[in-house]
């Protein structure tokens, strides 16, 4: 409905939908108002509000995240899919791509700030209590597209576009390897159910270890570095700043917290899932017999 609304606002006061054109008219429009009976309404200031907030729905930012989690029915090629390149990320593109427009619409700025710094607060303080593998991931997706948010509201663009790609890099990663965690035991995505991987697919745990490591932002990574470059925009002396830090600072905390309850519930907690599980998954050992007889055949051979 918002994006329809944006749609009808253009055709009607840009003539054009050619965003070359649209750009090139945006200054010419700073003092346009649109009147509804005796009210008056500021053009760019409404215009840039619909589509903030579709690409907020888009994006599945706080009041509007529902969906994404139910949308974790799908099959892990379809999440990570929406995830990384397509939908979530599809809102925060369309407010990149009308950064000009930001410049002259402070409230919208200001609407961006205060949805993205209590999506990524919410987003991380939520993941923490999830049992489900998939909706722990939905709900850090929504953390972290909350961020990028965040930083559209301050005017970073070109911060918000390196760790979207960051972000959507090792999100796709990620729910390549919960892919495979879900098909280990068989289909099954609570978390209080499996346990043990580790014995079977060391390989993974590294694997998984490194992508949590870089979502959850740590020293010497991808993703402390651009969460770096996205804080040095919010240390500001005022007192929507001071907000935006206490959300940051809440989801700094949760977020490593639920990234090792990724870790250590799935791959070095105690077996919880079916015994089927772990005997039809038991695809090689280190020593079998047939190992230790091929290998000290070798020996005899050398030492003969």
């Amino acid at each position: 409905m918002f994006m329809f609304l944006s749609f009808l606002m253009t055709i009607s006061s840009f003539m054009t939908t050619d965003l070359s054109l649209i750009f090139i008219q945006i200054p010419f429009m700073a003092f346009h108002y649109l009147f509804v009976g005796s009210s008056a309404v500021h053009f760019l200031t409404f215009f840039s509000f619909c589509l903030v907030t579709s690409g907020g729905i888009k994006a599945a930012q706080f009041f509007c995240h529902v969906w994404l989690p139910d949308a974790m029915e799908a099959p892990t090629p379809a999440s990570a899919l929406i995830h990384s390149s397509t939908l979530v990320v599809a809102g925060i593109f369309l407010v990149i791509r009308f950064a000009i427009l930001f410049e002259f619409t402070i409230f919208t700025n200001y609407y961006l700030i205060l949805l993205g710094a209590l999506t990524l607060s919410f987003g991380s303080i939520t993941a923490t209590f999830q049992n489900d593998v998939k909706k722990l991931v939905a709900y850090s997706t929504i953390s972290q597209i909350g961020y990028l948010v965040c930083g559209c509201g301050f005017c970073c663009y070109e911060e918000v576009l390196l760790y979207l790609i960051i972000h959507a890099l090792n999100k796709a990663f990620l729910f390549v390897l919960v892919g495979y965690i879900v098909h280990f035991f068989s289909g099954n995505t609570d978390m209080r159910q499996m346990g043990g991987a580790y014995l079977y697919s060391f390989d993974i745990t590294i694997l998984l270890f490194g992508v949590c490591f870089n979502l959850a932002g740590l020293p010497y990574s991808a993703g402390f570095l651009g969460k770096e470059f996205l804080l040095l925009q919010v240390m500001r002396e005022d007192f929507l700043s001071y907000f935006v830090r206490g959300c940051w600072l809440v989801s700094f905390f949760f977020t490593p917290i639920y990234m090792f309850f990724l870790i250590f519930l799935v791959m070095f907690n105690i077996k919880k899932g079916s015994v089927t599980v772990y005997e039809g998954n038991w695809a090689f050992k280190y020593f079998d017999n047939n190992s230790l007889t091929l290998l000290s055949t070798n020996h005899n051979k050398l030492e003969n």
